[in-house]
Formats: structure tokens, sequence, C-alpha cells
């Protein structure tokens, strides 16, 4: 996994009024209601991280390089292929017989992207009471 995935792990408890909604309903049926509970509570950048993910790390293509918008991104859990990112560069794989592929951001780019996602976050919930 990445390492700015691991990093969260080790964040301390958060303001539990810093609630963070779960944007995206592939995270319900990845993980289980304890884990994505306990996150809420205690670790709200853990969410900001997987609703990243879901939404911002990957396109979906057709076979002439276009984004796609014949195929639902819901139907696809990217979470499946998320241990397969490349460290520096964009990896593809096909999703249909038509050409059509999930095109993964590398590594550093989810690092880099979502720490701006942090930093907003951490930023707007700086001034509120622990």
């Amino acid at each position: 996994m990445l390492i700015g995935f691991i990093s969260l792990l080790f964040i301390t408890k958060a303001n539990t009024q810093n609630v963070v909604i779960i944007e995206d309903e592939r995270i319900y049926r990845r993980f289980p209601k304890e884990q994505i509970e306990q996150w809420k509570s205690n670790n709200p950048l853990q969410i900001l991280y997987l609703n990243y993910l879901y939404k911002d790390s990957y396109l979906i293509k057709n076979n002439q390089g276009a984004v796609n918008q014949n195929i639902d991104p819901a139907r696809t859990d990217i979470m499946n292929f998320d241990h397969m990112r490349k460290e520096n560069e964009r990896i593809t794989y096909a999703v249909s017989p038509w050409g059509d592929y999930i095109e993964l951001k590398s590594k550093k780019e989810v690092e880099k992207e979502f720490e701006k996602i942090k930093i907003e976050y951490l930023g707007k919930n700086s001034n509120k009471k622990q």
C-alpha cells in the first residue's frame, strides 16, 4: 500500500466534530462497518483517503484514450487494482473486450494529490476544539 496510507494509520485521535462523510458506497461494500466507524471517530483522514481513491485516483478511458462515459465507475472496485500501482508511472488495465481500460495514477501522483486534500481538511478543522 502507499506510504501515505500507512502514515494515516499513525495519526492521533482526531476531533470527533470533524465528521467526514463517505462519498462512495463501494467503501461500505469493501470494509466492515465497525472499521469504518472506527476511522470516522479516530482517523477521519483515512475516510478522506478512501474517498479520494474511489473518486479521483484513476480514469476509465475508451480505446482511443478519451474518458469513457459509458462505463459506470461505481461497478468497479478500484481497491482490487490499488496494490498494482507503480511508483512513478501510470498503469492501465483492460476492462472490456472493446479496448476500454482503467488508468491508475502513479503512487507519487496519488500521494501528491491527497496531500493537498489533507492540508485543506486540516486547515479547515484546525480551529475546532479537541
